[in-house]
């Protein structure tokens, strides 16, 4: 940072890649230290998670370590709530899961939900269109109380309740179980 009335460098910011390691197929996890001061330099460490797209590479997140409870902070829900405000995202230990109704608000139901299904464990994302999910009325066919959000991907369906439970079923049979937690 140049400082052009004084023309003297206010602050400097450098960094030294410390680490590299593949992550799984066309992922890369590299660790830098950032140091940042004037004349007395505070070093963070940082990792960039990187994705191959096609020819490129692509960041797909940013870790830090927290100095209170020592789990690294994820600089993506940060991302995800400045990019898509409305946007909901729903975190289970396997799975990030981002949400948008692209229905005009004040719908009771929308069969126009986009998701972007990320498997944690290898950086895969899937995308797919899927609705929102209630219950039917005493009439049989008004939508009652609202359950959550569901999508169906090849021959399964992925539900998402709104307690944050994520359950993949063939037919009526639950092939995976997770509980998550909301961000809204």
């Amino acid at each position: 940072d140049f400082d052009p009335f004084s023309g003297s460098q206010e602050l400097a910011v450098a960094y030294r890649l410390t680490g590299c390691r593949t992550a799984g197929a066309g992922r890369v996890s590299a660790s830098i230290d950032v140091s940042i001061g004037d004349e007395r330099f505070m070093v963070q460490s940082l990792t960039l998670h990187l994705r191959q797209e096609a020819a490129r590479w692509v960041l797909r997140d940013i870790t830090y370590p927290d100095t209170v409870d020592r789990q690294p902070l994820r600089l993506q829900g940060v991302l995800d709530a400045l990019l898509r405000p409305d946007a909901e995202v729903l975190t289970t230990p396997t799975w990030r899961l981002v949400v948008e109704r692209q229905c005009p608000e004040g719908f009771v139901t929308c069969d126009s939900v986009a998701f972007a299904m990320e498997a944690l464990g290898t950086g895969a994302v899937d995308r797919a269109l899927g609705e929102t999910w209630h219950t039917t009325c005493a009439d049989g066919v008004s939508p009652c109380r609202y359950l959550g959000y569901r999508v169906a991907i090849g021959d399964t369906t992925m539900v998402m309740s709104e307690d944050g439970r994520v359950e993949r079923l063939v037919g009526e049979r639950v092939i995976l179980s997770e509980q998550g937690a909301w961000r809204r």
